[in-house]
């Protein structure tokens, strides 16, 4: 999409953005067909896969429109940004076998995540390129490129919980590349302190400007925001609407992408120094127990995104200009 009127008219297609909210269209549930039955199967072979279908109909119980899964589905950036490395695909896992087995097979397993960090690394630097060329399309293209993650945003509101409805919220991957792509986009105001003084905290306070993304009551408000919300003593209106509206899209995906995941992590490692602990009691040996590799390949697989080292890195960037900004402001301007 180098061309700008070509990353234009991709902007324009029906498939780039959800439905709208509160639409007809928006509620419309989307059921995945039933599994057919493979041709040359015997009747009775038939009968039994028709048995295990309706068995198996409560786990394909579908999603809305307007919903997680239909972001990396159906919109034009959610299948770009659904690729990556997720922890519980085989094709992630399986380099990681027997990982706890000796010194060699850990090795082993290190070049094996070396090699998924890099494609990763070239696949995130493309996708960079697409939206940076989408973006710079012009203030209508721009416009849609926003509202796409600001619905990102919206619908995966319940990504934090425990263990996450995939019915309702995106996978892992897509919300780890949403936060890696709009930390590029901060990235020119991140490095330079002049761009970070068009940072105005009176984007959250502007529904038209952050869409709903930082609701101050009812069940999505936003923590703190909606204990006490600050009233605006003038219009909203930044010297660079585009500047605050990354820093403070890209807050929220901090929150909702490395945040679950980092609590995903700590609560795998608790379990695999659980399972550790019990198999020193009954003098068991990691290195062949079933149950304590797998959790260690499962370590390996999450790390495997969730920790590239230059990731981590823009994170920390953005949260020490996040930190920064929130003890430069006038104590009048925080919620209490």
């Amino acid at each position: 999409c180098s061309h700008k009127k070509a990353a234009a008219a991709l902007t324009r297609l029906p498939s780039f953005l959800l439905p709208p909210p509160s639409t007809p269209e928006a509620s419309i549930r989307i059921t995945p067909p039933a599994p057919r039955i493979p041709p040359g199967t015997d009747p009775r072979q038939a009968q039994l896969y028709r048995m295990m279908t309706a068995m198996t109909a409560q786990s394909r119980k579908g999603y809305l429109k307007r919903s997680g899964p239909a972001l990396e589905r159906h919109t034009t950036l959610g299948r770009v940004f659904k690729v990556g490395l997720p922890h519980d695909h085989p094709d992630v896992t399986e380099p990681f076998r027997g990982v706890a087995g000796s010194s060699q097979s850990f090795r082993k397993a290190e070049k094996s995540m070396e090699g998924m960090r890099s494609a990763l690394r070239v696949y995130r630097g493309a996708t960079d390129g697409l939206v940076r060329g989408l973006v710079t399309a012009g203030a209508e293209a721009r416009g849609r490129v926003m509202q796409w993650y600001t619905d990102a945003l919206l619908v995966n509101i319940g990504a934090t919980a425990l263990r996450p409805d995939k019915t309702k919220v995106s996978g892992t991957q897509t919300l780890l590349n949403v936060l890696s792509s709009l930390l590029k986009l901060c990235e020119p105001f991140v490095s330079d302190p002049k761009k970070a003084k068009l940072i105005d905290p009176g984007f959250v306070s502007s529904p038209s400007d952050h869409g709903g993304v930082f609701v101050a009551d009812g069940d999505d408000a936003v923590p703190r925001l909606g204990e006490n919300p600050p009233a605006p003593s003038v219009p909203y209106g930044p010297k660079n609407k585009f500047v605050p509206q990354c820093f403070f899209l890209c807050a929220r995906a901090l929150h909702l992408g490395l945040v679950p995941g980092a609590q995903y992590h700590r609560g795998l490692m608790r379990q695999i120094n659980h399972e550790a602990w019990q198999i020193r009691q009954r003098g068991g040996d990691q290195a062949t127990d079933p149950n304590f590799n797998y959790f260690v390949q499962t370590q390996f697989a999450l790390e495997s995104s969730l920790f590239m080292s230059e990731f981590l890195a823009e994170s920390v960037r953005f949260t020490n200009l996040t930190g920064g900004f929130l003890l430069g402001l006038e104590d009048e301007s925080l919620p209490r």
